[in-house]
Parts: C-alpha cells; sequence; structure tokens
C-alpha cells in the first residue's frame, strides 16, 4: 500500500529481504503489552509490524493517517530490530484500554489517551504524539504557571496555618476576657445572680468550644492539603531531575485539574479562616428583670477576620459598567442618643458588621448589618470625626478639636487603648502598611507618619497650587493617595513620597468628602452639597454621577465598602438616623 506524497524507492527496498524470510514475525504493538501475534503488514514511519487489527487502526487514526503502509508481500521478512521503543517514561496505563499506555494528547478536548483512544473518540481533532511535544515542555509558559500556581497554593495555605495557630490562641484570650467582663459585672450585683452567672458562663463555653474546634478543623484539613501539594511538587521535581520529560508532561497535564481544586479549596478555606469574637454586654435594666429569664447579658458576636489576600483571579469593578442599587435602612439611634445621628465616619469590621462613628451624640457605634442591630457602643465626651480599621482589631478614629487620635479596642469590648497627639486638627485618616494618612482642617494639610506620630511627608496644596482646607484622604492602587477638598471641590492624587500626580474638577463635584477605591481604581466620592456619589475613573480623566438624591441620599458624608458581599455603605452628615445600604452590580 502507497500513501500519497511517499516515494516508492523506499517501498522497494524492503522486497531484497524476501529470500530470508522469518516465518515468526510479529506485531510489534501488541508484543508491547504482551501479545504474540502474526504481523500482516508493515509502518515505514514507526518502522514497526502490524497485526491486521493494529493496521486498520493505523490507517484511521489521526496522529498515523499519512503513514506509509507496506502490505505483507512487501514488508521487511525480518522483525524489525530497529522499530520505536516506547519511552521509558511512557508508563501510566490507559483506564479505558487495557494494557494500553497513554501516548497521545487531543488539544480540542484536552484529553490524554493511548491509540484506541484517539482513533475512536478523536479522529478528527488536533492530536500530538506525546514523545514529540514533551521534549519543550518543561520550558514552556504553561508548565512554568502550573508551578508557579502550585507554590503559590501551597505559601497561601502555609500562611492560613499560621493564622489559625494565631486564631486559636485569640479564641483563648477572647475567652478569658469575656470571662473577665462577666464576673466584674457579676460582682456588682447580688448573690441572687449565681444562677444566672453559670448558665452564660457554660455558654460561653460552649460556643468558644465550638471556635476552636471548627479552627482545628480547618487547621488540620489546610494542613492535608499542603502535604498533598507538596507531595506534588516533589513528584514533578524527581521526575524534572531524571529529565523524563514525557511523565513530566503527563503528570503535569494530568494533574493539572487539581491547581483548580486547590484553589476552591484555599478560597473556601480563607473564608472558614475567622474567628466569631464575643463582646459581653451587660444587663443594665436588671433591677427591672429580676427573677425573669431575661439573664444578666448577652453574647455578642463579632467576626474577626483577617486581610484578605488576592486572589489569583479577581473580578473588578468596572468604571464602565459599575450599578449601584439601593436595598436597605440600617436605623443607627439608640435610646441613649440625645440628637439625631451625624454618621461623619464609617469602615466594616467584616462582611456582617460596620462600626460607624456618631458625630453628633458623640459615640462608635458597632453594627450587625445581618440583624440591623448596634451591637456595641462607646460613648466619648469629645466628638469624633472619621474611623479607620487598624492591625489587631483596632479602630481609630479623629477628634479635631482635641488634636488627638484615639485607638479602641474591638476585642475588649470598644475600650480605648491609647490615644496619640498630632499637631492640628485632625479630620480624616487611613491606614496603609503600618502608617497612617491624616487629613487637617484650618490650616489644612496631609500628613503620611507612623503610629507614634513621626511625620514622614506632609502635603499643604493641591494639584492646581491652592492651600488645602478641609481634605479627606482614602488610599487606592498603585500606592495613591487621594486626596478630596470639601472646600476647593477637587480631587487630588499623590504618592507615599508627598509627590502630587493629578488633579479633578467637575462642576458635578460639590463639597466632596468621604471616599473608597474600587478594585479596578476608580474612586467613589460622597458630593454632599447636592446630595450624590460621583464615580471618577482611575486616571482621574472621566467621571458620572452612580447615585443621587432620587436613590435615597440626603447630604452622603462617609462611604464604607465591603468587598466580600459588593455591598456600599453610606453614612449622611445632616440629621438623619438611617445608614444606607447598596449593593454594588
Amino acid at each position: 500500500m502507497e500513501v500519497s506524497g511517499k516515494k516508492k524507492d523506499s517501498v522497494e527496498s524492503y522486497s531484497d529481504c524476501a529470500d530470508e524470510v522469518d516465518p515468526q514475525i510479529y506485531c510489534n504493538p501488541c508484543s508491547k503489552d504482551g501479545s504474540r501475534i502474526t504481523a500482516h503488514s508493515f509502518c515505514q514511519d514507526c518502522m514497526e509490524h502490524l497485526c491486521e487489527s493494529c493496521y486498520n487502526t493505523h490507517r484511521k487514526s489521526a496522529p498515523c493517517k499519512n503513514h506509509v503502509l507496506l502490505e505483507k508481500s512487501q514488508m521487511p521478512k525480518t522483525q524489525s530490530s530497529g522499530h520505536l521503543q516506547v519511552p521509558h517514561d511512557l508508563t501510566q496505563h490507559c483506564l479505558l484500554h487495557k494494557g494500553k499506555l497513554i501516548e497521545y494528547i487531543c488539544h480540542d478536548h484536552n484529553v490524554l489517551g493511548c491509540s484506541p483512544c484517539i482513533t475512536l473518540n478523536h479522529r478528527y481533532c488536533k492530536i500530538d504524539h506525546i514523545p514529540d511535544v514533551s521534549k519543550e515542555y518543561r520550558t514552556s509558559d504553561e508548565y512554568r504557571d502550573f508551578v508557579q500556581s502550585l507554590a503559590a497554593l501551597q505559601k497561601q495555605f502555609k500562611t492560613i496555618i499560621e493564622e489559625t495557630k494565631a486564631n486559636k490562641k485569640k479564641i483563648m484570650q477572647n475567652k478569658s476576657i469575656v470571662k473577665d467582663e462577666i464576673r466584674k459585672f457579676r460582682q456588682e450585683i447580688d448573690n441572687m445572680f449565681d444562677n444566672l452567672e453559670t448558665s452564660l458562663m457554660k455558654h460561653v463555653d460552649d460556643i468558644l468550644s465550638d471556635e476552636t474546634a471548627r479552627i482545628k478543623s480547618l487547621t488540620s484539613k489546610s494542613i492535608k492539603l499542603e502535604k498533598d501539594i507538596e507531595q506534588l511538587q516533589n513528584e514533578i521535581s524527581k521526575l524534572e531531575r531524571a529529565n523524563k520529560t514525557n511523565a513530566l508532561y503527563i503528570h503535569s497535564k494530568a494533574n493539572k485539574v487539581i491547581v483548580q481544586k486547590f484553589t476552591s479549596a484555599e478560597k473556601e478555606a480563607h473564608e472558614e479562616n475567622y474567628i466569631n469574637n464575643y463582646v459581653f454586654t451587660p444587663n443594665l435594666h436588671f433591677k427591672e428583670i429580676l427573677g425573669s429569664k431575661a439573664g444578666i447579658g448577652e453574647l455578642q458576636r463579632i467576626k474577626i477576620r483577617g486581610p484578605r489576600r488576592k486572589s489569583f483571579i479577581t473580578d473588578a469593578a468596572s468604571f464602565e459598567t459599575l450599578k449601584i442599587k439601593y436595598t436597605d435602612d440600617i436605623d443607627v439611634q439608640t435610646s441613649s442618643d440625645k440628637l439625631n445621628c451625624c454618621i461623619s465616619g464609617a469602615v466594616v469590621i467584616t462582611d456582617d458588621t460596620v462600626a460607624v462613628v456618631d458625630h453628633n451624640n458623640c459615640a462608635v457605634k458597632i453594627v450587625d448589618t445581618k440583624i440591623k442591630k448596634i451591637i456595641a457602643e462607646k460613648r466619648l465626651h469629645d466628638c469624633p470625626e472619621c474611623l479607620e480599621l487598624i492591625p489587631e482589631n483596632k479602630l481609630a478614629f479623629t477628634i479635631p478639636y482635641k488634636r488627638t487620635i484615639t485607638f479602641l479596642s474591638i476585642q475588649n469590648g470598644l475600650s480605648e487603648v491609647r490615644r496619640l497627639k498630632v499637631d492640628g486638627r485632625c479630620r480624616d485618616l487611613v491606614f496603609h502598611d503600618n502608617k497612617l494618612i491624616v487629613s487637617f482642617e484650618m490650616p489644612g494639610k496631609v500628613q503620611i507618619m507612623d503610629l507614634d506620630g513621626h511625620v514622614c511627608q506632609a502635603v499643604e496644596k493641591d494639584f492646581y497650587g491652592d492651600e488645602l482646607t478641609f481634605p479627606y484622604v482614602t488610599f487606592g492602587i498603585k500606592s495613591s493617595i487621594y486626596i478630596s477638598d470639601k472646600s476647593k471641590s477637587t480631587i487630588t492624587s499623590m504618592n507615599l513620597n508627598g509627590e502630587v500626580l493629578k488633579g479633578y474638577k467637575d462642576e458635578r463635584l460639590l463639597a466632596p468628602c468621604g471616599m473608597v477605591v474600587l478594585d479596578d481604581g476608580s474612586i467613589l466620592v460622597c458630593s454632599s452639597r447636592n446630595n450624590s456619589v460621583i464615580l471618577i475613573s482611575e486616571n482621574l480623566q472621566k467621571s458620572r454621577v452612580i447615585l443621587d438624591k432620587d436613590d435615597g441620599l440626603l447630604c452622603p458624608w462617609s462611604l464604607a465598602l465591603d468587598r466580600e458581599k459588593n455591598k456600599l455603605y453610606v453614612g449622611s452628615g445632616q440629621f438623619c438616623k438611617f445608614l444606607k445600604v447598596y449593593d454594588l452590580n
């Protein structure tokens, strides 16, 4: 048999062997599988004798359809000693065809298979013989990405494991703090509350024991997954050192899907890697409930999670496509408030908890957004302004007239831990990389300082050369700091070195104050004087009104973004007791 494109000379060269016939000539492919079947033909490209079945398969198979096949009368009459050998690392057997080795890959379906697999199911697909493509695979971008993904996943799990160990200690510390608070309150009331105290103590033990068990389980699961990744890496490294490129190719391709599984497992592990922090809230009306089943207080949960690590794939919000829809109002007024609220600052603590500062009532409040209830409150002697979350579960807020930044511990029931004196009337602040970026009014300026108040950089003018008056600040991508000046209605960007970079003005932007930066770098800004929120592109070139009075806004003053649940919280600077809730996209 002759295939077009091949020269006849090569065919006739084998007929010279006709006088030396060996009656025991067997099919080479079948011999590899342990079978001895008499040869029916010969493939000049593969240099192999073929039985009738292999001959028929060879004619139809996409990888072999152009091979030169010799009929029985033309084939060599002695068993070829130069036929192709199976590479030493083609050892993985096909699960569908017993005794057959995986030798091919179908690129159309991303499937590894043996010769029958390809012939029967992938005849018209783009097929490669693995030994033909594996030599270059080790230096390919695909293999490099595969190895890097495994290394990144292992690093993520190592971090999660360390965090779970630290969380177990925090749970025990929290348990101790809650019990101390309960005992302190218990000492102030009559002995008749002994039974209630015992009951509440048991409640603490049960809840926090469950927390410990959950974190312990997550630790064990993460350790196992990390070891699985390490084992896979070791297998790949071993194949690399042995230069088994075919096995390396097959092993990597066969386990490529496991990277997606490990990625999903890492995301799930991160979602589970939180602690429910409980704060004891004493029942101040115990005289009214003496003898009732209300108890001496209750445990309020505040979920505390470490900073979210960046995903391998991010779904960043788009300046062009972002939509925001009103969903709810949360009443943040309490019975002890004497005035309507003014929410001059807000920050998301966890995906179900938001902290706000109520300027008019001199208070910091923690809101459970799920049950729409104030679960903790700290009354102050002075009026606070803006609010920021900093490491070790602390809140920082400014008190302009006292020229101080105050730090509260969330874990210890909103207790004050320290105060930092600054050299001006501090209005707004944001935390980044162990630095505080603080804005000041009258005179206006922005300072970058460490947590001890040592100033590293300072800016006093906006992009247009005007003196800052009432600036607010936020931090964005590419280490950008954004400054909104409420008095000048401008936006200015600067870097951590204090260099002013860009500016923005717009007739629709009136008295800008609170800001947040989205994942694509675009900025949401409160335009307080015309009851709207403006979305400005990351390069400060374009803008659009994304919320206005028709969306329920009344003098928007502060913004808080829940990136986990794509929710935006808007606080009003006028006499409004509601925290507005909006869904992004």
